[in-house]
Formats: C-alpha cells, structure tokens, sequence
C-alpha cells in the first residue's frame, strides 16, 4: 500500500497502529502485564511530538480501557522510570497524595484553591523581572534556575537527637527519682484522656530535653530558670544539660567553673542535689562569686584551677560536648527532619534538645 501511494504513507501507519490497538482491544490483561502500564501511558506521551503531546494525553485519558492491551507492548525507557520516581518523591515533600494536583512556578507553591488568571500573570510577572534583573549580572541560566528553586527563608528546625551521648548530664531521672515513685509506672497510662498539649505523669523516661549551655553567655540565665522551674513543678521530663566552652579551663571562667561544680555535687550527693544547686544560681543571677559561695556552703571545697583540671566535664571525658554536637547537628549527618544550617560558635544562643522515646 506504501508504493501504490506514497503521499499516504503517514495517514496509513496510523491507521497500522489503529488496527492494532483495537485488535483485542477488550481482552482481558494478565497482572504482569498491566504492572507498568502508567510509565508505558507516560512513555507514549513523552514520545510524541511537542505538537502531538497534547492530543497523546488526551486518547490515553479518555480511552484507557480500549488501548491498554496496546500499551502494554510499550518499551519504557530507564530514565523515564528515574525522573518519575524523583517527581514522586518531590511531590511527597509537598504533601501531594495520588490524585492530587500542584502547581509550582519555579519551585514556588501557588495555591489552587485561590489561583485565578491575574494573580498567576503577576507572579509570573515579578518571576520574570527576577530573572531580568539576574541575567544583568552575567549569570547563567542554570544557575538563575537553582536560586529561583532555592528556599533561602526555611526555618525548619526539627531533627533527632541521640540522647544516650556522655555528654548528656541528666539531673532528674523519673523511672528511679523519690519524688516520682507516686506517678503510675504502666504505658497504658498514655492511653488514658488528658488535657490537649498536656504531658502524661508517667513514672518513665519517655520525654526528654536537653539544654546546651555556656554559663558566660547572657541568655543562659534563662535557661537555668526555666530548669529550676521544671525541676520545681514536678514537669514529667528528664533533664540533661550539655555544657560547652571554647575558652580556656581556669577557676576564674564561669563556663569551666559551672560545669565542674555540677559534676562534682552529682558525684558526691546526687541529681537532687544538683537542682537544688541550680535553683540557687538562677535566684543570685549566675554569678561566679554567689556560685562559689553556693558550693563552699554545700561541699566545703575551695574552687582552684586543679579542682576545675579534675571535674570539669569537658576536660574529664575527652571534651564531650563539641562531639555531641558534631554528631547530632543537622549539618553535620544528624538525624534530620529539618534542614536548617545551624553551629554552636561562641556567642551563638543556647539551644534547648528535646526528644521522645520509648
């Protein structure tokens, strides 16, 4: 037919492979066969012509049924396999289920809902100007491409924390603790009602924070009043303190002086001790004279440079402290559920850890 004419050789390929998709056409198909049959839809469509596409998606939309025996004789390329699944997984980021639609402009999320022609032209409109001003500086597309795409404002700051590290020092422990024994010890506990946002008084050490601190620093003092508070209230938390300093070991830096006191009254006369201690500091403003005064009243001991060498925490288990926060950052291959940059340079806020277990 071909040769008898051959102005029609394209109308009768077409009309080849009409023929063929609708031999059998309701036959029914073996689940092997019908395994791939989405990448096959989507090979054809990809496959066909910028001018065809359209029509292409529109024959395998509206006639799935009739031309699947068809499609499931289609090659599908590797690659295409590979872009799917990376599109699968950008879409989950968004929240997108199956079936579900979303429209982003150059990795920004455009509401459906209250998306109408002249609020798309606008953005499309500041998107452009964007790029305008952008290429004015010589920069390339590709590049132009990655920062329209990048988000420069997230503020994500959930990941997880491993908190069995030796740097932890916790000061209450709720499963061993006297003033918690009255507290149910079951997990069934957890299943009972309670108040919205309100923690179970569980005799278990399933919620834990953890706060890093440098006694130097001027916010620090907050952060031992809200552990005095914690400690005071009874609150169902175990807590640890991880202290760090970048200064140098002496009797007379607050933030070595701080730590080994801690770590000698928890040595000598326990967690309970440690808080009352804390409470003490957070009532005299964290000072390092009403600190030593505190400790000469409770253990007798004079603070020198050996005693800071001997129990400073930092010093005694290898410099903990900066390890744990290597590991556990969320730069630095911590388990990330967030993806904020983050370091604990000197003069950075402290930081307060909290995780659940079980």
């Amino acid at each position: 037919s071909s040769k008898k004419y051959p102005d029609k050789v394209e109308d009768l390929n077409k009309f080849r492979e009409f023929l063929s998709d609708t031999k059998d056409a309701m036959k029914p198909l073996k689940a092997w066969e019908i395994a791939d049959l989405g990448y096959q839809a989507a090979q054809k469509i990809v496959s066909a012509s910028a001018e065809e596409s359209l029509s292409v998606l529109a024959k395998y939309s509206q006639n799935l049924p009739s031309l699947a025996r068809s499609l499931s004789r289609t090659v599908v390329k590797p690659e295409l396999k590979a872009e799917v699944k990376q599109n699968q997984n950008i879409l989950e980021r968004y929240g997108v289920q199956p079936g579900n639609s979303i429209l982003l402009l150059n990795g920004m999320l455009i509401d459906l809902e209250g998306a109408d022609p002249f609020s798309l032209f606008k953005k499309l409109r500041s998107e452009a100007k964007t790029v305008g001003g952008l290429s004015s500086l010589d920069i390339s597309f590709s590049d132009i491409n990655q920062l329209l795409k990048s988000d420069l404002f997230k503020q994500a700051t959930k990941y997880g924390v491993d908190m069995r590290d030796d740097a932890v020092l916790y000061i209450n422990d709720l499963e061993k603790d006297p003033q918690y024994t009255h507290w149910p010890g079951q997990l069934h506990e957890l299943l009972r009602p309670s108040y919205p946002g309100m923690l179970k008084q569980l005799r278990k050490n399933i919620y834990n924070v953890a706060f890093l601190l440098r006694p130097s620093h001027p916010k620090c003092q907050i952060l031992i009043n809200l552990i005095a508070a914690l400690l005071e209230n009874n609150a169902p938390v175990r807590i640890g303190l991880i202290f760090t300093s970048d200064s140098e070991e002496s009797a007379d830096n607050i933030d070595s002086v701080i730590p080994a006191m801690v770590h000698k009254i928890m040595e000598t006369k326990g967690r309970q001790a440690v808080g009352e201690f804390l409470a003490e500091l957070a009532a005299d403003g964290l000072k390092l004279e009403s600190a030593r005064s505190e400790f000469s009243d409770l253990l007798g001991l004079k603070v020198t440079d050996e005693f800071v060498a001997e129990n400073n925490p930092l010093v005694v288990a290898g410099n903990p402290a900066p390890s744990f926060l290597r590991i556990n950052s969320p730069v630095n291959g911590g388990k990330r559920c967030g993806s904020r940059r983050s370091d604990h340079r000197r003069g950075d806020t402290p930081r307060i850890f909290a995780s659940s277990t079980s």
